[in-house]
Parts: structure tokens; sequence; C-alpha cells
């Protein structure tokens, strides 16, 4: 889940993971015992309590989320 977050974190770069609750909940568990922040949530059915351009980069590894339908493609 966070592996990513935790790579990028030992350069000085900060991100948040999200995962979906099913088999996901330890990993999630696990990368905020060490320090990586993680959130349990399914970014399809809900909308994040942040706004839009909370966020510089948006990255989904294996996720069905149309980004670039709808004129909804996140830019700087």
């Amino acid at each position: 889940v966070a592996s990513w977050g935790a790579y990028l974190l030992s350069r000085d770069i900060l991100t948040v993971s999200f995962a979906p609750r099913d088999t996901h909940e330890a990993q999630v568990q696990f990368a905020l015992e060490r320090g990586v922040p993680a959130l349990i949530g399914i970014l399809a059915s809900i909308r994040l309590p942040y706004p839009s351009r909370a966020f510089d980069m948006a990255h989904c590894s294996r996720c069905l989320i149309p980004w670039g339908q709808y004129g909804t493609f996140i830019r700087p």
C-alpha cells in the first residue's frame, strides 16, 4: 500500500496512500506504524475531504478511475 510513499518520504516528499477496506487493512496499519501517511477509503464512491487543488500529483496503481474523462483530469 505505501511502499512508494515510503520511498518518496526518504527523499523528503510527503505522500498519502489510499487503500480499500478489504485485504489492505493490515497493510495500512503497517504503514501508519512506520510513520507513512495512509487512509482506508474507496475513491470511486466518496469524495475526498480535501480541495481539488490540494494535491500536486495523483498516482493510481491498478485502479479504474477515469482521470481524464469528463474534464476531471488534475492539471497544475
